[in-house]
């Protein structure tokens, strides 16, 4: 019989900020480098994959896939990620990806 275990709640605590990035088909950047990031979610809220990367210029068909109409990410204290974050698209004109910073 396997027991269920249980998770402890990660109190977080910052400063929050939110907002959007208008994403194109040339490598745009979404966040900037932040050392004291915390947690941060994106959400594609367009009708195009969004695709993300790490640190360096984003490329089509490679990276972070964000599905379109709500696809998502979260980085949270477990998967940290300090560093830019760049998207791009292979669509035509600009797509939406929200997001919700807490540092």
């Amino acid at each position: 019989m396997v027991m269920p275990r249980t998770i402890p709640s990660l109190e977080v605590k910052g400063l929050g900020n939110n907002g959007s990035s208008a994403v194109g088909t040339a490598n745009t950047q979404v966040r900037p480098a932040n050392s004291l990031r915390k947690v941060l979610w994106i959400v594609n809220e367009s009708d195009t994959d969004i695709y993300l990367a790490l640190g360096r210029n984003a490329l089509v068909s490679t990276g972070i896939l964000l599905k379109s109409a709500g696809g998502a990410i979260e980085f949270n204290l477990l998967t940290h990620w300090p560093g830019v974050i760049n998207a791009i698209h292979a669509g035509t004109g600009d797509k939406t990806l929200t997001w919700q910073e807490i540092s």
